[in-house]
């Protein structure tokens, strides 16, 4: 707590209370700074490099900070950072507000949210990414999602979501059959590549009406940002986790999307499009599955269990892709009252 009062004196804000936000499953921590005129952001990663996770990739606020800054440059709207101490781990940075996607999504805002979220998304697949980011002279190496981090991510929904639901560990078989599905199913995947900010959903938007188009769509907590495939964000937005999207309305996004993308920048096109997001919306909502039951197993958090019919639901959904068929038939028998219906 010492080094986080001396960050504060250093930055001369007069700061007249300080109120605690509600995070995710990070260990991060999130303070709003009221100071005379504004508020400001308060993060604090201190604790989250103590305790390293198999689906984190990254700990280090240096990443937030070198992602941040390559956002801004191709105009996606992140916060402004304004103070930050990399050793000890806090920055403090803009705030965007209470609008937070998750908390105020309705039907009758759902299309004048999400049309900047897709245009946003739109906007990253324009731009050639480097591989190595150059912030401010430092370089910085984006980690790729490639099949060894799709398979390990897989294998969470294996070890977690398996034992918890039948209180034993899965047998070997079963196991190499579910990761021989997989192995066919990524190599299914076109090699396209992008930047994929990979937890782009409600809970990390922030709706500003007062920027334009697709900057009134801020972004938040994109540190485990990798080169990977740039159908995995579509997903993460309309197969969201933590609150439903209607089928309905996952139709629209999609139609969105597909109106607006640049396909020539692509090796798959509009009939194609769909197996590349259902074999994706597969391998990400089974890994959030095996989170959740890993949280419930190993850290007694059991607030996420209330989000697993939503998750189940969209794998069903996928699992109506012909492309599929392998893994539909893998869980309809080894997971009989989720899947076969």
């Amino acid at each position: 707590a010492n080094s986080l009062e001396y960050f504060l004196d250093q930055t001369n804000l007069k700061i007249n209370r300080r109120e605690d936000i509600q995070g995710d499953a990070s260990k991060r921590k999130y303070h709003r700074l009221y100071t005379e005129n504004t508020t400001l952001i308060l993060m604090d990663s201190s604790q989250e490099k103590k305790i390293a996770s198999p689906t984190k990739l990254s700990t280090s606020i240096n990443d937030y900070i070198h992602i941040c800054k390559y956002l801004e440059k191709i105009n996606i709207r992140v916060p402004k950072l304004f103070y930050t101490d990399t050793e000890n781990e806090y920055l403090i940075e803009e705030d965007f507000g209470d609008l937070q996607y998750s908390q105020i999504i309705s039907e009758r805002n759902f299309k004048e949210l999400y049309q900047p979220a897709i245009s946003s998304l739109l906007h990253i697949t324009e731009i050639k990414h480097p591989d190595d980011l150059e912030v401010d002279g430092m370089i910085y190496k984006i980690p790729e999602y490639d099949n060894m981090t799709y398979l390990k991510e897989i294998e969470i929904f294996i070890k977690f979501y398996w034992p918890y639901k039948k209180g034993h560990i899965c047998s070997l078989s079963a196991q190499n059959e579910f990761m021989d599905i997989f192995n066919e199913l990524l190599g299914k995947l076109s090699s396209d590549k992008s930047l994929v900010l990979r937890d782009f959903h409600s809970p990390n938007l922030m709706f500003l009406d007062t920027e334009k188009g697709h900057r009134k769509c801020g972004v938040i907590d994109f540190q485990d940002a990798l080169i990977g495939h740039p159908i995995y964000d579509l997903v993460s937005l309309s197969q969201d986790a933590r609150v439903t999207i209607t089928e309905e309305q996952e139709n629209f996004l999609l139609e969105q999307y597909k109106v607006e993308v640049n396909y020539n920048n692509y090796n798959f096109d509009k009939s194609t499009i769909m197996d590349q997001y259902c074999i994706l919306g597969a391998q990400r909502s089974l890994k959030i599955l095996g989170i959740f039951a890993r949280l419930s197993i190993i850290d007694n958090r059991n607030d996420y269990i209330v989000h697993m019919p939503r998750i189940i639901n969209y794998i069903r959904r996928n699992m109506k892709n012909s492309n599929l068929s392998n893994l539909s038939n893998w869980l309809k028998l080894n997971f009989k009252e989720e899947f076969y219906v």
